[in-house]
C-alpha cells in the first residue's frame, strides 16, 4: 500500500545578497537550496543560440549563448543530429548550470514566435531564468499546503507567476508578517543547522 506523502511548506527568506528556500514536511526539512545574488542560477533561461560545433562521437554540439561558455546540448538519436548543422540558431534552455569549467547543460525548445526569433540576432537571451522562489514552487512534485514568503517583491513575482501558471497556487501565499528571522519563527533554524552540519551524530 502507497503511502501518501503529507503536504509540503514551503519556506522562503530574502536577503539583499542571499535567498535560501526550505521545503518541510510536518516541520522536518526535506529540501534546502540556497542563490546568492552574485552568482544567479541560469536554469529555466532560454536562448536563441547559435551551434558552433558539432561532436557526432558524444552526439552533442556545443551552442554559442554569447556568454563566458558554450552550452552542451545532447542530441539523442543520430538521425536528429543531422538536422542540425554549424551555424544554425536554435532555441534552447538551461537545465543544469555550468559547472567545474564545464558549460551548462541544454535542452531543445519551441520557438514561441518563429517570426520574431528570425527577425532578431544569435545568439542572444530570449527569456531570464526564473528567480528562485519560483523555481521551487514550479518543480515541487508533491502537494504544497502553503508558501511563505517573507520579502514583498518575491512575494508579489511569486503571485504573478502562480495567477499565470499554478492558479490553485494563489491562495496559500502569505507574507511571514512577525518580526525576526523566518526560519527562526518556523522552527526551522535549529534543524537545519544539525542537517548542514559538518559533522553529524548518529542514533548509535
Amino acid at each position: 500500500m502507497k503511502i501518501k506523502a503529507s503536504p509540503a511548506d514551503i519556506v522562503i527568506r530574502v536577503r539583499a545578497d542571499e535567498t535560501i528556500t526550505v521545503v518541510a514536511r510536518a516541520g522536518e526539512p526535506v529540501e534546502y537550496r540556497t542563490e546568492r545574488a552574485d552568482s544567479p542560477s541560469c536554469l529555466g533561461a532560454l536562448y536563441l543560440g547559435r551551434v558552433r560545433t558539432m561532436v557526432p562521437a558524444l552526439d552533442a554540439a556545443f551552442v554559442d549563448l554569447g556568454e563566458k561558455e558554450d552550452g552542451f546540448l545532447p542530441v539523442a538519436a543520430k538521425n536528429a543530429a543531422r538536422k542540425i548543422r554549424e551555424g544554425d540558431a536554435l532555441a534552447v534552455e538551461v537545465v543544469r548550470d555550468a559547472e567545474d569549467g564545464k558549460g551548462p547543460r541544454l535542452a531543445r525548445r519551441p520557438a514561441e514566435d518563429a517570426a520574431a526569433i528570425a527577425a532578431g540576432p544569435a545568439p542572444r537571451l530570449l527569456r531570464p531564468a526564473p528567480p528562485l522562489a519560483i523555481r521551487v514552487a514550479r518543480d515541487w512534485p508533491g502537494p504544497i499546503r502553503r508558501i511563505v514568503v517573507d520579502d514583498v517583491d518575491t512575494l508579489l513575482a511569486l503571485k504573478a507567476w502562480c495567477r499565470d501558471h499554478r492558479p490553485a497556487l494563489m491562495e496559500i501565499i502569505a507574507r511571514h508578517a512577525p518580526a525576526g528571522d523566518i526560519l527562526e519563527t518556523d522552527g526551522l533554524a535549529d534543524r537545519l543547522e544539525d542537517l548542514l552540519a559538518p559533522w553529524v551524530a548518529l542514533p548509535s
